[in-house]
């Protein structure tokens, strides 16, 4: 609820490094967001640095009638008594751990999850906006430890292609206590509660005063 989903560099057309330092520095320092492969690197550093056994995995998104590529999108496992599906870089999914286990749906704070096996070391994550809802896939996943130089194409894909989502769109998104706040585009929405709100954003100087006000981000104070 403090570092938000959001990849309005690639949108600026700024180049994103995988590498600790460049995230670090931009995350904590310059106080911004990131996404998948800036949040989940920087959250898997810190559960190892605390003492969580862990390791990144790479998971393929579900688009409309289809699973993502390989290394499309970077989650974390963390290892105790059982395995847990740990993600802080989706954007509007889970804000608690969900266990790898298959018999029973699992309860957040907002939503419903569900892991399905579909085979040996590897599983769907199912999402309920309530328990009688139909699920909506989110993405696939293996438990395979991945190391961060093999989502460097992806990465690399999804800043310069005309086809990504993060070139195409403006985005920047936050959970709160019982909502979420996001900006999508030219449209800054709230959810809490149960209820939505949504205004259009006119102009360049209201998103900037919106990311300042609402996200904490000062985007002209980041190299």
């Amino acid at each position: 609820m403090s570092i938000p989903f959001e990849a309005i560099d690639v949108y600026m057309g700024r180049r994103i490094e995988l590498d600790l330092e460049s995230i670090y520095h931009k995350v904590i320092n310059k106080q911004r967001g990131g996404y998948c492969y800036e949040l989940n690197y920087l959250f898997h550093k810190m559960l190892s640095e605390v003492g969580f056994p862990n390791f990144m995995i790479s998971a393929s998104i579900f688009n409309e009638d289809q699973f993502g590529p390989e290394f499309d999108h970077m989650a974390i496992i963390v290892e105790l008594e059982d395995q847990w599906l740990v993600d802080v870089g989706f954007g509007d999914l889970f804000i608690e751990p969900i266990k790898i286990e298959t018999q029973h749906k699992q309860h957040d704070k907002l939503k419903i999850y569900e892991i399905k096996k579909i085979c040996p070391n590897e599983y769907i994550l199912y999402e309920y906006l309530t328990i009688e809802a139909k699920p909506a896939v989110k993405y696939n996943f293996g438990i395979e430890p991945r190391e961060i130089s093999e989502f460097t194409e992806q990465n690399n894909w999804k800043q310069t292609s005309d086809e990504s989502f993060f070139v195409k769109n403006r985005i920047c998104t936050l959970p709160m206590e019982k909502g979420r706040k996001t900006i999508f585009n030219d449209f800054y929405k709230t959810k809490s509660n149960g209820e939505s709100k949504e205004i259009k954003i006119e102009g360049n100087l209201m998103f900037i005063k919106l990311l300042k006000d609402e996200f904490q981000i000062d985007i002209e104070n980041t190299p």
